[in-house]
């Protein structure tokens, strides 16, 4: 799974780990087992392909809550300053 990830090509994926604290490398180490361990039950309906894309996808919308809440005020803030 660590091979098919490549954070220079994925930047929303980089930019989230990156906010974990340490680096993305790091923080891409740390969660990808979990990932792959929660995703590992839908091995059937479409192999790894379906692995990779339910990891990535859970990678991408994890971290935890405030941090969610952080990325969503600065979009919401950057939609405001448009429309002004």
């Amino acid at each position: 799974m660590r091979t098919r990830t490549s954070l220079a090509q994925n930047k929303r994926l980089g930019k989230v780990l990156a906010e974990g604290g340490g680096g993305p490398e790091d923080e891409l180490m740390q969660e990808l087992p979990g990932a792959v361990l929660a995703a590992w039950p839908h091995w059937r309906q479409g192999g790894a392909e379906e692995i990779a894309r339910r990891v990535f996808h859970q990678l991408e919308c994890g971290g935890d809550l405030a941090q969610d809440l952080a990325r969503k005020g600065k979009r919401a803030d950057a939609e405001l300053d448009a429309v002004s």
